[in-house]
């Protein structure tokens, strides 16, 4: 969204002023466009998978660093009646977050990045394997016996009750799951696994700029005053009174361990991906959360359904070039 605004000529050049702000690489590379800074990222929400580490430490768990564990995992939980994973499939957009790091896991980046270029289809090997994941997990027991039947708000109650022992979803989370009044589970916050074999790498986020700043180019006259303004943005006093969040900055301190465990992850990423539901032209968001609500029924032609929307991707965006 930022690069369109960068292209159109709409955005001010901050690159000399702000490249030697301290902050992370993910939060520098969020305000870059074709090698120019435009702004400043001082927090961020990442998705990673939510853990009952009580649950886990039950049944002599370790929490997966591959999809192969993962699945290890899962299969144990279902055998002692645990659900694997809480989504809140019926309110589609949950299922997001766990579809692009399928996608990135098996694609890398570029995955992504090139389907919305209109360098690659939607219905690209990378994306269909990661639906046929997807549904495979579905057949297999991984989201309960009726995901589509479960909310957003339920998804929350089955971790928070000690029924789901993981969640995929953004770390606006950590303040509720660390919060006593709301559970008693001793939950932590990890990365998504890689795919052994895959082009995605652990140090590979899906997520976005939580608050950030940008520069028109009308503000040139007071430019001045524009990078003071969002050097203190980027500083430990300003982001210390924003309580919640991932913080960019260094030195911050956070307010809960759910927070400092997803803010350790976040120092290690290399890349964001940005929410696709936020990144893709409006007009084209809701069939997405539709198509992928549907990975979730047992007899669906995913591969089907992702060239469906590659099709109404092509009226609205255009075809491959």
């Amino acid at each position: 969204m930022m690069g369109g605004y960068a292209d159109a000529g709409r955005l001010l050049d901050l690159t000399e002023e702000l490249k030697d702000i301290p902050c992370s690489p993910a939060a520098r590379q969020a305000m870059t466009w074709k090698g120019k800074i435009y702004g400043v990222a001082p927090f961020f929400a990442i998705a990673g998978v939510f853990v009952n580490e009580d649950i886990f430490a039950k049944y002599n768990l370790k929490v997966p660093t591959t999809i192969a564990e993962m699945e290890k995992v899962a299969d144990t939980l279902l055998a002692n009646g645990i659900q694997p994973f809480a989504v809140g499939a019926r309110d589609k957009w949950p299922v997001l977050a766990m579809y692009m790091y399928f996608v990135n896991r098996y694609g890398g980046m570029e995955a992504f990045a090139n389907a919305q270029a209109r360098k690659a289809r939607f219905d690209a090997e990378p994306m269909v394997k990661a639906a046929q994941l997807y549904q495979e997990w579905a057949k297999r027991g991984y989201f309960g016996p009726t995901p589509l039947g479960e909310a957003y708000g339920d998804a929350q109650q089955l971790m928070a009750t000690g029924k789901a022992a993981m969640h995929v979803t953004g770390s606006w989370m950590c303040a509720q799951y660390a919060d006593p009044d709301f559970t008693d589970q001793k939950i932590g916050f990890y990365p998504f696994p890689i795919l052994e074999g895959g082009k995605g790498k652990a140090t590979d986020f899906m997520g976005q700029t939580d608050i950030g700043f940008a520069a028109t180019r009308v503000a040139a006259e007071n430019k001045e005053a524009v990078v003071r303004f969002l050097k203190y943005a980027m500083s430990v006093e300003a982001c210390s009174a924003e309580l919640g969040r991932i913080c960019s900055v260094p030195g911050v301190k956070a307010p809960n361990r759910l927070t400092e465990m997803a803010s350790a992850a976040f120092t290690k990423a290399e890349a964001i991906q940005f929410w696709w539901d936020q990144d893709l032209p409006p007009t084209i968001t809701s069939p997405l959360t539709d198509t992928l609500q549907q990975f979730l029924l047992p007899n669906t032609d995913v591969k089907r359904l992702l060239t469906n929307y590659e099709l109404l991707v092509e009226e609205t965006i255009g075809p491959v070039q």
